[in-house]
């Protein structure tokens, strides 16, 4: 069995992944004044056996508001923030167009020749996962869990028994 790396991702998720890689790119004195917050969040009531690591509960659908005041641009370039965003994004978040999302906006706005507030907004879509812990502070279907990431479990291959005879069958080879 395989891991999606996908799966592995934290939770709560794209906010705190992305508002992490704004800081990567953003020099130390900037990087402090990096804030970020859910806006706008909805819980849709999907819930998913996701086998025998974990469920995934609900999706969360919200959006991510990244704030930096006093960034001094000519240091730190807008359009480098901004491509950073939007490369991470792409590379990410791979429920955008399954659930229709729309694009990024952003807005700038100068407050002298050497600075300026910026404010990014995405919004996301991501699964609010659980995994079973007799200590877990979430009751749900007689059980205990607890907000926690888990690994997603896909076969490489399954063998079929028909008649007594075994036919181990491989998923398509997408090269072919």
């Amino acid at each position: 069995m395989s891991e999606t790396g996908f799966a592995l991702h934290a939770q709560g998720y794209f906010l705190s992944a992305l508002h992490r890689e704004l800081e990567r790119v953003l020099p130390a004195r900037c990087a402090r004044s990096l804030d970020s917050w859910m806006e706008g969040g909805t819980l849709r009531l999907e819930p998913k056996d996701m086998g025998i690591t974990g469920m995934d509960l609900a999706w969360l659908t919200y959006t991510a508001v990244f704030s930096l005041e006093n960034l001094p641009f000519r240091e730190c370039r807008t359009e480098t923030l901004l491509a950073v965003a939007a490369s991470w994004i792409q590379e990410h978040d791979n429920y955008r167009e399954q659930f229709a999302l729309p694009e990024p906006s952003y807005a700038v706005v100068p407050n002298d020749e050497h600075s300026a507030d910026i404010e990014l907004e995405v919004q996301f879509a991501e699964p609010l996962r659980i995994v079973e812990d007799p200590s877990g502070a979430v009751n749900w279907l007689d059980k205990t869990w607890s907000v926690a990431p888990f690994d997603v479990w896909v076969a490489d291959e399954i063998t079929l028994s028909v008649a007594g005879s075994a036919h181990p069958v491989y998923p398509p080879n997408p090269e072919t």
